[in-house]
């Protein structure tokens, strides 16, 4: 009879302990997954600051905010283990693990934007809706990345597949033929949407910064070429306008409007010439001449960011 309650107290013994070498904690596995997108550069070029979310299925077969499982610096993003590219055009893969509780969950993979409602996030409440990304004031100056997938944390979890897309538009205006009497070109564009959900849904209008090019030109006999470049967030309501403002050296001003489809993870190329009279005062007649729509990986241009990314 001892005997038999000997090893039934080690047997119990046994049960409650649990692998004291093991880094994982008891109920929870490892996830890992592998993420990339098209582009001409590698990853840790376009894509300077990486924050990723998880949000866990509840009963009610909702997802709810679980825990921000990290957010990484370029240094970091270089740091990560890497694997071959999924495709032609794509980057190379850069491998991610986290633990989490044996469940169903929505992985959101954030690039270069910082995302708003964080700090008001609640665990087990929050829903994707509730973290957006923002249009700027001052300007929207690289690609904002968006990439998610749902995935089970079973023990025998294949590596996750988690493809990122540009949330953002890009529009590229190039103008020929701007006589001398112009000063100045202001450019804008209205009617965006003003937020990104993670889940997909757009909400709130605005409209971009007035961007604005000063001629140098200061001869009669020349004419000027000028670049304008934006990132934009998709057209609110089907449709966005882009408003260029011609101001002639003595203050008079016209208006020209030109309708735009924008859409995320597209590339808009425009051209446009000037035909006007050797010294008239904001008289001439503007023309789109070319109008391309492209995909973003296939552009000729080279893809960078207007101003550095955040480290």
């Amino acid at each position: 009879m001892r005997q038999l309650v000997f090893i039934l107290l080690c047997g119990i013994g046994m049960i409650g302990c649990s692998d004291p070498l093991s880094p994982y904690t008891a109920g929870s596995n490892v996830v890992r997954f592998s993420m990339a997108f098209q582009s001409i550069n590698d990853f840790p070029t376009s894509i300077g600051l990486l924050t990723i979310y998880a949000f866990k299925e509840n009963e009610k077969g909702k997802y709810v905010f679980y825990r921000k499982l990290a957010e990484l610096n370029r240094d970091a993003i270089r740091q990560l283990e890497t694997a071959p590219s999924p495709g032609e055009n794509y980057t190379e893969s850069r491998l991610f693990s986290a633990e989490l509780t044996v469940g169903n969950y929505r992985l959101y993979v954030i690039g270069n934007g910082q995302v708003e409602g964080g700090k008001s996030l609640q665990v087990g409440v929050s829903e994707p809706f509730d973290l957006y990304f923002t249009y700027p004031e001052d300007g929207l100056y690289w690609a904002y990345f968006l990439g998610e997938a749902e995935v089970n944390a079973e023990s025998d979890n294949p590596v996750v597949q988690i493809e990122l897309h540009r949330v953002v538009s890009r529009v590229f205006l190039k103008l020929y033929s701007v006589p001398y009497q112009i000063d100045m070109v202001r450019m804008s564009i209205k009617n965006m949407v003003s937020r990104i959900h993670l889940n997909g849904r757009y909400s709130g209008i605005t409209h971009s910064r007035q961007e604005v090019f000063k001629m140098k030109n200061e001869s009669v006999y020349v004419q000027d070429t000028i670049l304008f470049d934006l990132y934009t967030f998709p057209s609110a309501q089907d449709s966005s306008r882009l408003e260029l403002i011609f101001q002639a050296k003595n203050g008079q001003e016209r208006t020209k409007w030109i309708p735009l489809q924008l859409e995320p993870d597209r590339y808009l190329y425009l051209t446009g010439e000037i035909n006007s009279a050797c010294g008239a005062l904001v008289s001439f007649e503007f023309s789109c001449v070319y109008f391309f729509v492209w995909d973003w990986p296939n552009i000729v241009l080279p893809e960078f960011p207007l101003k550095p990314l955040p480290r």
